[in-house]
């Protein structure tokens, strides 16, 4: 019983962390923000960077992965022409 009042105290009462938090409007708000943020946290995380992209509707370009390949050097001069002439470009 003790630490029940002592934990109250610390949270909500007088000179608490939180001195309002008796509103129960205060509660939801709190907790409704904190599981949006663990959302975006945990959406973020499994999605990863090419569902972001398509998220914020951007296409991906053919001829720039194209290019990042060539100057990566993972494909050479000849293979880099071929799939660019395949591509229409």
């Amino acid at each position: 019983m003790m630490h029940t009042a002592l934990h109250d105290n610390w949270i909500c009462g007088p000179g608490g962390f939180f001195p309002f938090a008796h509103a129960g409007l205060f509660h939801l708000l709190l907790w409704a923000g904190a599981l949006y943020l663990l959302y975006l946290l945990i959406r973020t995380l499994v999605a990863g960077p090419r569902a972001a992209a398509s998220a914020r509707n951007e296409k991906i370009d053919p001829l720039d992965i194209l290019n990042r390949r060539y100057a990566n050097g993972e494909i050479d001069r000849q293979e880099y022409r071929q799939r660019k002439e395949d591509l229409g470009l």
